[in-house]
């Protein structure tokens, strides 16, 4: 069998990572700890944010790579012809979906914007198991036949879609989110958990209408 790749700290690859906690000198001393001549740790007092992004980039991570796997279907071919431009919007609405559920939950919406929502969101995308599984839905899997295709990894983002199907309602009644908000998130609950076909809402992005 071929040998597993060694991870990018094995390898010595430039890192950056994100540290939070209330306790900011507990914060510090363990920044100064793991901090090293390529393992670079940023700091943030922004604890809600920085783990609801942390949760809501898996979900967001399958949607972005939904591009990928609809471009093979169609027999294209990685490169520059690929679904870039589908991949930038879907990309873009997440970050202003993931900051308007982060100020509701509480956080900072910046951290969206930060290491901790773009930086982590483009992590998963490239190499983590929800942009694989995301793939294998745009090139036409069922949500059954994905999972099975994904031989037993762990999938968060279903069971974040599953608490957020299960909050949207919730929010709505509250008044704190409209029904015509997160466009892409309820687009992303009805593929993964309700097998409906992918049919991006690009023209309920924010600013499609502007």
């Amino acid at each position: 069998m071929p040998a597993k790749p060694e991870s990018p700290l094995a390898r010595r690859v430039e890192t950056c990572v994100v540290f939070t906690g209330r306790d900011a000198a507990a914060v510090d001393y363990f920044a100064e700890l793991a901090r090293g001549p390529y393992y670079y740790v940023q700091r943030s007092p922004d604890v809600v944010g920085v783990e609801v992004c942390a949760a809501l980039k898996n979900a967001y991570a399958m949607g972005i790579a939904f591009a990928a796997g609809l471009h093979e279907r169609a027999g294209g071919q990685p490169g520059s012809v690929a679904k870039h431009n589908y991949e930038s919007a879907v990309f873009a609405q997440s970050v202003l979906e993931m900051q308007r559920l982060v100020a509701i939950a509480g956080g900072d919406p910046q951290s969206a914007a930060g290491l901790a929502g773009v930086g982590d969101l483009d992590v998963t995308c490239n190499g983590g198991r929800t942009g694989r599984f995301g793939r294998l839905l745009g090139l036409g899997h069922g949500v059954a036949d994905a999972i099975s295709a994904m031989a037993g990894a762990t999938l968060e983002c279903l069971e974040i879609l599953e608490v957020l199907r299960s909050a949207l309602p919730v929010l709505e009644a509250s008044g704190a989110l409209q029904a015509s908000e997160l466009p892409l998130l309820r687009q992303l609950i009805a593929v993964a958990l309700d097998g409906a076909p992918i049919a991006m809402p690009f023209g309920a992005f924010v600013g499609a209408r502007a």
